[in-house]
Order: C-alpha cells, then sequence, then structure tokens
C-alpha cells in the first residue's frame, strides 16, 4: 500500500506541475501590444475590435499573403519586395493569434475566422478586391475567403496549402500537444536551439540556414500572453470541419496556382495534386525536392512563378 500511495502522490505532484507552471509562465509573458509599441517596421489597423498588424509594400493591384499555423508575416519576408517591385500593392498580414497581432482568450479559431478577418481588413483599409496568396493554414483560409466572398477575390495562390480532408499531422511533437496538460508543458521549451532544430526539420528540410535574428523573431509571438492559447485551440481543431474547405472547394472558380513541394514533411505532395483536380481553373506546380516553405527556400522561383500568373491574368 505504502508503494501505491508514493506512486498516487507522484502522479498528484506531476499533474499539478503540468497545470501550474504553464499558467505561470503565461501570467508573467508580456502583452502583445506591449512588444509591439517597439517595432516600427509594421502597421497596425483596428479589425473586429482587435489589433491587427500587417505590412504593406508597393503600388498596384493588391496582393494580400496569409502565412501558416504558428508563423507570422516573417514567413514572406522573401517574396514582399519583389512583388512590390513587379508592380503590386502587397499587404503581409498576421492572422489573430499570430504574430504581433491580437491573441485574444475564449475566440473561437477558425478559417471562417480568419476569412472575417481578412474581408475586415480590406474594408478598413479601402481595398475592393485583391489576389490571396496563402502558406500551409494560410491557404485554407484564402480558400475559404473564396468561398464565402468571391467578388472580394481575384486569384489565389495557394503554397502547400493545407485545407483538405486528411489524417491528422505525423509530426510527433504535434501530435503530443494535442493531450490536455502535456501540450501546454511541451510548449514551454521553445527555446531557441529547439525551434531551429524543429524549423528546420518540418519547415525548410536544412535546405536553407537560419540566422539567430530570424529565430529570435520567429519566436518572439511566442513570448506573448494569449499565443500558448490560440496555438493549441488551432492545434487540437485541425481535421475538423471548422478548419477544412470540403464543403465549398469545388465550387470556386476563380484562377488559382497551386505550388507544393514533393518532399513537404507536412502537407503532403498529394494534396497539392487533388486541390488540383478540385479546382476547375488552377495550375499546378510541382517543386522537386521542395520542403512545406517553399517561399522561404526556393523564394526566386515562387516569386517568378506568382508574377507569372498575375500577369497572364491582366
Amino acid at each position: 500500500m505504502g508503494s501505491l500511495k508514493k506512486f498516487i502522490t507522484f502522479i498528484m505532484a506531476c499533474l499539478l506541475v503540468f497545470y501550474f507552471v504553464p499558467l505561470i509562465v503565461e501570467g508573467l509573458k508580456p502583452t502583445t501590444d506591449r512588444l509591439r509599441a517597439g517595432l516600427t517596421e509594421n502597421n497596425a489597423v483596428s479589425v473586429l475590435n482587435y489589433t491587427m498588424c500587417y505590412r504593406a509594400r508597393g503600388r498596384g493591384p493588391a496582393v494580400i499573403l496569409v502565412h501558416g499555423f504558428s508563423q507570422s508575416i516573417l514567413s514572406w519576408e522573401s517574396n514582399i519586395n519583389a512583388l512590390a517591385r513587379a508592380g503590386y500593392r502587397v499587404y503581409a498580414v498576421d492572422l489573430f493569434g499570430h504574430g504581433m497581432s491580437d491573441k485574444p482568450y475564449g475566440i473561437r479559431y477558425s478559417l471562417d475566422l480568419y476569412a472575417l478577418q481578412v474581408r475586415e481588413f480590406m474594408n478598413a483599409l479601402g481595398i475592393r478586391r485583391a489576389h490571396l496568396a496563402g502558406h500551409s493554414m494560410g491557404g485554407a483560409v484564402a480558400l475559404r475567403f473564396s468561398c464565402l466572398y468571391p467578388s472580394m477575390t481575384d486569384s489565389l495562390v495557394l503554397i502547400a496549402s493545407a485545407g483538405l480532408r486528411r489524417e491528422r499531422n505525423g509530426n510527433l511533437a504535434f501530435r503530443l500537444m494535442r493531450y490536455p496538460l502535456l501540450g501546454e508543458f511541451i510548449i514551454l521549451f521553445n527555446f531557441k536551439p529547439v525551434v531551429r532544430v524543429l524549423n528546420s526539420a518540418i519547415n525548410t528540410n536544412g535546405l536553407i540556414a537560419v540566422s539567430d535574428d530570424y529565430i529570435n523573431r520567429y519566436i518572439m509571438p511566442s513570448r506573448t500572453r494569449g499565443y500558448t492559447y490560440a496555438f493549441l485551440r488551432i492545434l487540437r481543431n485541425f481535421g475538423t470541419p471548422p478548419w477544412e474547405v470540403e464543403d465549398c472547394i469545388a465550387g470556386i472558380t476563380k484562377p488559382a496556382l497551386i505550388l507544393h513541394g514533393t518532399d513537404d514533411r507536412l502537407v503532403p505532395a498529394s494534396s497539392g495534386i487533388r486541390m488540383h483536380s478540385l479546382l476547375p481553373d488552377s495550375k499546378l506546380v510541382m517543386v522537386s525536392a521542395g520542403p512545406h516553405a517553399l517561399m522561404e527556400t526556393h523564394a526566386s522561383l515562387v516569386n517568378r512563378e506568382i508574377i507569372e500568373f498575375f500577369r497572364a491574368r491582366r
């Protein structure tokens, strides 16, 4: 009996640690607006009563760049200026719960919310229509936007796009973080060496070197209050209808450019092929040995394909 009591006591102590330590750490984090105040390269606008962060460059037809899950404006740094120089007004946005946009507790994160956020962002800036380019989860957001607001959509660029029904993500860390308490505890270990290894393993496949400055800026949003809530709420709901576009994708008639790497470790290449079959007016570009973050590892190719795609539809 004594051994059983010790075992139960140990288990209870572990549960208390798993529960209280993340809460304490979360409470010590600064708010997003506190960190945002020290950044000058991005702009901010009020959308749906929250502050939304974005970066704008160039003049011409509007292009809105939508990042993927747990990413930010940072993921588009190799593309913004190239598209602006080609004659477009480029807006890279931070979705709620990401980057330097607000990360409200209690909000129901979904593709519908993010599509609405993009629509209200466009309304706030007086943008009537735009080309939407989305990476990973951002591709699913762009697809949902086109389903809900076709008159505001010029065309779609889908890079390693999520949104189709498939098995849950096979990454071990993501699978473990789906479990309550465990996920909240694991996410505490997002230190620079860990993030560097994970980014190389699942986003870039080690094809490019990542600087310390990049990693510091990559991690910054996770150091703000509300990030953990948003991250885990979204992660734990992937694979459910609020995060899929299966109900409407076949009805999208807007021109679409699909870019997908053959060695994508997060969204399999088969998803890009199937997406091409479902979108009636789409072009598929499969990038040999390409990873998930194509716009970073193959920036020149991605920029060239996007610009050619846009110009062909002027």
